[in-house]
């Protein structure tokens, strides 16, 4: 039998990861606005329960301030603990898939061959 998320999520807990996102959203009002922030895959999410003004400052760490200066709790819910390394995902076709399994290489090895290929001069 297998973990239902539930289980998986109570063992995170107990190992101290993070709190997967979607289980940490289940606190907020389902009707709550959504905003993104720039074009990458975000990676900050921040939830504001408070009906009155808040300034926002986040740079690596999270801080809210009250109109009148009064700085607000940022708790953390659930971190990362280590930053994603940005990376690029390019787009391959199923006959290209089929090939690379059949090579039994990853696409990191197919991608660092014919980058290297390219950088040759031999293409």
């Amino acid at each position: 039998m297998g973990l239902s998320d539930d289980m998986k999520a109570e063992l995170r807990r107990a190992v101290g990861l993070p709190v997967p996102v979607l289980e940490a959203v289940t606190i907020a009002d389902p009707d709550a606005a959504v905003y993104r922030v720039g074009t990458e895959t975000p990676h900050t999410v921040i939830m504001v329960g408070t009906l009155t003004p808040v300034e926002l400052r986040i740079n690596g760490t999270v801080t809210a301030m009250q109109a009148d200066g009064h700085k607000m709790p940022a708790v953390p819910i659930g971190m990362a603990r280590r930053a994603r390394m940005p990376v690029v995902r390019p787009v391959a076709s199923k006959a290209q898939e089929t090939r690379r399994e059949r090579l039994q290489r990853s696409w990191r090895d197919v991608i660092e061959a014919g980058l290297k290929t390219l950088e040759g001069g031999t293409i």
